[in-house]
Parts: C-alpha cells; structure tokens; sequence
C-alpha cells in the first residue's frame, strides 16, 4: 500500500512544496528542502525558523492526513467501513494549517457553514466506496472542491485546505497525486477554479457536468495524478 511508504510521502512532499511555495512567493532550493524532509526537519521545535511557519504547517498538515487515510485502512481491515470524515478532523487539520484561528467560527455548534462543509465533504468520501476508476473519482472530487470554494469558510486558506483534503483521498484510493509541476499551470486552474464558482453559483449541481471548464479540469486531474503514478512506478511495484 502507498500510503505505508514514507519515502513515497516525502517524495510527494518535495515535489508538491517545491511548486506551492513558489506560489507562494517562498524562495528555497529543492536540495534544501530535500535535507528539510527527508532529514525530518519539519518535526523539529525550530522548524519554522527554516522556511517559515507556513511550509511547516503543510508538511504538518499532511501528516496529520496521513493518520486519517491509515486509520480507515484500519477499520477496513476488521471488517469496517472506511472511517467517515467528521467535523472534528476538518476542525484539526483546519488548526494545525492555521494556528491564528482567524476561521474558528466556522466550528461552532449552530454553524451552518460549518454544516455545509461536512456535508459536502461526506458527499466525497462516500464516493470513496463505489470509485474505482481514476475519472469517476476525480469527478466526484471536483464536485465537492467547487462546492468547497463556493462556501469559502476560511477564506485565503480554503484552497490550501481543499488541496490537502483532495491529496490524501487519490492516495486512500491508491492513485497518484495531483502534483503540477509550473506555477502557471496552478494559477492557471485557480483562475478556472474561481470562474466556476462563479459560472455555477446558480446553476443545479446536476448540471455542473455540462460546463466545459468543469470537464476540462477533470481531465486535467486525471492526467496530473497518472502522471505522477507514471513517475513513481518504482513505489507500486515494491507494494
């Protein structure tokens, strides 16, 4: 199984960080944060003393993902359904990437996007049962991210947050990430991203599937999650 592979996951660290910080404006080198993961400088206390608190809340975050995606293969294994995601793991992964607590709120008990939230999320991971081609799951995926978006509960890290979310469901299935490797490609599916909250907002879900920009980023799912799988042969053959 990937998700048992450290050096799967910290490949998969070097390669998406490198390109999500360059977003992010983060100059680095990728021979330093090859040392800053594979020597497992992000656990140490200094951590963010290196690159920064945000890089350092990634990398934890996914860590955090992690635990999840083994817990379900855990429950799977006695007989269990794959463990629902709940509110409570949204609201940890949602303070360990944000510490500030700025979107705290959203967590209340009477939180109607906080409702919303789980609810579309649930919506995903159900699909996780009956998905077993690539494009279905991408497709069911791209509904729920779009949704995400739309309800944007923590503002500037909503899509930080949907991304992490979006990784560890393709490696739960045994697909390979969504890694690009161009920040203009990135800003260039954020930008079709945002113009289908828009185009959509109005629109019956049911319908979403006619948009043609919402089909062209499915492929683009696929295509960047085979990809990546291609890349890293190596590790599914030594499963």
């Amino acid at each position: 199984m990937l998700y048992l592979q450290e050096k799967y996951w910290l490949e998969f660290y070097v390669d998406f960080i490198s390109v999500f910080a360059g977003s992010k404006g983060i100059a680095l080198t990728v021979d330093e944060l090859y040392d800053y993961i594979f020597d497992l400088e992000f656990l140490q206390e200094d951590a963010e003393d290196i690159f920064g608190e945000k890089l350092s809340n990634i990398i934890k975050a996914f860590e955090y993902m992690r635990e999840l995606v083994a817990r379900g293969y855990e429950n799977a294994s006695y007989g269990q359904k794959y463990s629902t995601f709940e509110l409570k793991d949204l609201e940890k992964l949602y303070k360990i990437y944000d510490p500030s607590l700025k979107y705290i709120d959203v967590f209340e008990k009477n939180s109607l996007t906080g409702f919303k939230l789980i609810s579309s999320l649930e919506s995903a991971t159900s699909d996780l049962y009956k998905d077993t081609e690539l494009r279905s799951l991408s497709e069911n995926m791209l509904y729920s991210y779009v949704e995400f978006l739309m309800l944007n509960a923590f503002g500037e890290f909503t899509l930080d947050i949907a991304w992490i979310l979006a990784q560890s469901m393709l490696v739960f299935k045994g697909f390979g990430f969504f890694v690009f490797t161009d920040r203009n490609t990135i800003f260039e599916y954020i930008k079709i991203s945002n113009e289908l909250c828009i185009e959509l907002k109005n629109v019956k879900k049911s319908e979403w599937i006619l948009n043609k920009k919402f089909n062209y980023l499915i492929s683009e799912l696929v295509n960047a999650s085979e990809s990546y799988s291609n890349k890293n042969l190596g590790f599914k053959k030594s499963k």
